[in-house]
């Protein structure tokens, strides 16, 4: 929204496709385009919630979706959040 060509690291590749579409509708697209990334990280906050709390279902289920949304990034050659990230956030089960 800043228009800046700034890009984080540790985000998901869903949310970039997300701002990538939003920016190209102007305004009114940055703005949509932010409610639903405030969506999608409401999603992996409910599962991290609810893995939090001892729940493996969530946890493996969170999971493979935050993989699943690693594989997004692959066709645009978008490496950089790929590898060490992923990996670092598999807790104990």
């Amino acid at each position: 929204m800043s228009g800046t060509h700034f890009s984080f690291i540790f985000g998901l590749g869903t949310t970039q496709i997300v701002d990538a579409i939003g920016r190209q509708s102007g305004t009114t697209g940055s703005t949509l385009g932010l409610i639903v990334n405030l969506f999608i990280a409401g999603i992996f906050v409910g599962f991290w919630n609810f893995a939090r709390n001892g729940e493996k279902w969530a946890f493996l289920t969170g999971m493979a979706l935050y993989a699943i949304d690693g594989l997004i990034l692959l066709p645009f050659k978008r490496f950089s959040g790929f590898g060490v990230p992923r990996l670092c956030l598999v807790p104990h089960l």
